[in-house]
């Protein structure tokens, strides 16, 4: 059933995946409308994360959403500022990107993208081996938002803030209503025939508001901690994004300080972001074992962020198996930054095929029907 373009797709959530479906969306003529529950957008995951453009993936489907995402980054920085500081990252993977090569064979312009070995040496008392992607590095992820803001207000799209979502109604297998609390009363969206409402809600994607008598999507919010590294020395901070995948730790340079985890990842709720004072000593220990030139660092702030992940660690985008204009952006387990520019595509895709009952994963790897 291919989705007609004379409805109105309704966008739940304001943070990077729903912003870049928008974005996407309008740039294929669909009317969009999107409504986010605070007074800006991007104020949570999207905000709060590390913010490291990492091409590398070992899954094979991602490998190619995520290096297509970021080349499309690259070449977006033609007309705009820069969204990645290109200072390099060097991988310790627990496994080999088998997919690179295939990707560059199909996009020879990913050359760029291509990972080899490289040693990184520090004062002579720490080395680290691993593979090294010049084009990789940090991302300044106020130009990503600003970028797809400015072209959605171009593309006349409707963004309502301080709507909260508080009821579904639902007939059948059809979602019939929306119902949104603001600052001064209810509002009460009616949905229509050909209209698709995109859940978007990242760590709020398997909230029971969204259990419409089914099981909910297996979906889950997991706290992680960075830390804001500050040395009484004067370190040398011309360095790649070190990351050793083995020790489940990485650092990165954040002008004169240093930004690192231990990789703490502990289910919790959707808006969980209290400071977990256990976890400081444990990232004191495993950091320092891993990169010993640390010793005499302070902790000069930290915070906690949030990661959603499916069951199988795969984004889930697609038509609910159940409700036949009810979709799916989440998932996105720590990569929503890097595929900020291929989240919309995916989406896009998706809408464009329309509900498909006998949906597979020959047909669509991020389907939501890959859980029942």
């Amino acid at each position: 059933m291919t989705h007609s373009k004379t409805g109105t797709i309704h966008i739940i959530g304001g943070g990077i995946a729903g912003i870049s479906s928008a974005y996407t969306l309008t740039n294929h003529n669909y009317k969009v409308c999107l409504w986010e529950k605070e007074k800006l957008p991007c104020m949570y995951a999207s905000s709060r994360n590390a913010a490291i453009a990492r091409s590398y993936e070992s899954d094979p489907v991602l490998s190619f959403a995520v290096k297509k995402g970021l080349l499309q980054m690259i070449k977006a920085e033609k007309y705009t500022d820069e969204f990645i500081k290109k200072i390099g990252l060097l991988f310790k993977p627990l496994e080999v990107d088998y997919y690179e090569d295939d990707f560059i064979s199909r996009f020879p312009e990913a050359e760029i993208l291509k990972s080899s070995s490289k040693n990184f040496q520090y004062n002579q008392e720490y080395s680290f081996d691993g593979l090294y992607i010049p084009a990789n590095g940090t991302l300044d992820i106020h130009n990503i938002q600003q970028y797809l803001l400015q072209n959605m207000i171009k593309k006349n799209i409707l963004i309502s803030y301080e709507h909260k979502l508080i009821e579904i109604a639902r007939k059948n297998n059809l979602i019939t209503n929306l119902v949104f609390v603001t600052p001064n009363a209810e509002k009460k969206i009616e949905i229509l025939e050909n209209d698709i409402i995109v859940n978007a809600t990242g760590s709020w994607a398997a909230d029971s508001l969204f259990n419409l008598n089914y099981d909910p999507l297996p979906v889950l919010p997991y706290k992680r901690h960075l830390f804001q590294l500050s040395f009484k020395e004067n370190l040398n901070l011309n360095m790649p994004v070190l990351w050793d995948e083995q020790s489940d730790t990485y650092l990165r340079p954040e002008g004169k300080t240093l930004l690192a985890t231990h990789c703490d990842e502990n289910e919790t709720n959707p808006d969980d972001y209290n400071l977990e004072e256990r976890e400081v000593e444990k990232f004191q220990s495993s950091i320092i074992n891993v990169y010993p030139f640390l010793k005499n660092c302070q902790i000069k702030n930290y915070w906690a962020c949030l990661r959603t992940f499916s069951k199988d660690n795969r984004p889930v985008v697609g038509f609910d198996a159940h409700i036949k204009n009810f979709f799916y952006a989440v998932g996105w387990g720590g990569r929503g930054m890097s595929l900020a520019f291929e989240i919309g595509n995916l989406v896009s895709r998706r809408i464009q095929v329309g509900y498909n009952e006998n949906e597979t994963e020959n047909d669509n790897p991020y389907t939501s029907f890959r859980f029942l």
